[in-house]
């Protein structure tokens, strides 16, 4: 099941089931939506947790795209 062999999303997790399931849970497979780091991130838990995120709900697709766009800038072009 390629949930439960490959890296997945939290909210896909065939581990951890995302309707049945705390969103703070997580097997070694799964990443922040948000972040695209290995579980748990930073900002993992709480009411406003990256645990919640999914790629249904605008805001989380908000978020990981200014979390994106903060990693490209950080990114500096070799000089010489």
């Amino acid at each position: 099941v390629a949930c439960r062999d490959l890296p997945h999303q939290r909210n896909l997790c065939a581990e951890y089931p995302f309707s049945k399931t705390p969103h703070e849970s997580y097997c070694p497979k799964c990443f922040c939506y948000v972040c695209e780091k290995i579980a748990p991130c930073e900002a993992w838990k709480g009411p406003l947790g990256h645990c919640h995120a999914t790629d249904q709900e605008k805001k989380w697709k908000d978020m990981r795209k200014a979390q994106q766009s903060a990693q490209a800038q950080e990114i500096k072009p070799c000089s010489g």
